[in-house]
């Protein structure tokens, strides 16, 4: 898989994300696209309905209906849901969907690609194999630990094949 298979166009025109303004029949909704505070707030939510609504009225900064402010718990669900699709509209990189299928049974499904947990899973390989790296190296050359890690990862890589590693 390359970047460019799950990578969106991005958007003609730049979007101010803080404050986005949504009308819906006579509604006038602002809101915010979620942060990573907004994330962790609902991380540990039993499920994925709970967590949609806390996350949505987090980002929820105000509502009207006609000339008068109303509370954001008192919207109806079906503008909460536009609020969401709005949201999803202005930063389609914010739900990517992988179509991933079983190469023995064939079942097919849709996977939600998470891009932190990926990146994290990422950066520990890295940081395990440069440990490994600097281990072998160290044990083979008596070399510094600081030495080993200032080398590029290209010169670390030829001094390692030169030991058979």
């Amino acid at each position: 898989m390359q970047v460019s298979d799950i990578c969106q166009p991005a958007a003609a025109e730049p979007v101010q994300q803080e404050d986005l303004r949504l009308l819906v029949e006579d509604y006038e909704i602002r809101f915010r696209l979620p942060r990573t505070e907004d994330l962790s707030a609902i991380a540990g939510l039993p499920d994925a309905n709970s967590a949609r609504q806390v996350l949505l009225r987090r980002c929820l900064l105000s509502a009207c209906r006609g000339d008068s402010e109303i509370p954001v718990d008192s919207l109806p669900q079906h503008i909460l849901s536009a609020v969401a699709t709005r949201m999803s509209d202005v930063d389609p990189q914010a739900n990517v969907q992988l179509a991933v299928s079983c190469p023995s049974c064939a079942h097919k499904w849709q996977a939600t690609f998470d891009i932190v947990s990926f990146f994290w899973l990422e950066l520990d390989a890295w940081a395990q194999r440069l440990v490994r790296e600097v281990h072998t190296l160290a044990a083979t050359y008596g070399w510094r630990e600081a030495d080993i890690v200032a080398m590029s990862p290209r010169r670390r890589q030829t001094y390692l094949e030169l030991i058979g590693t």
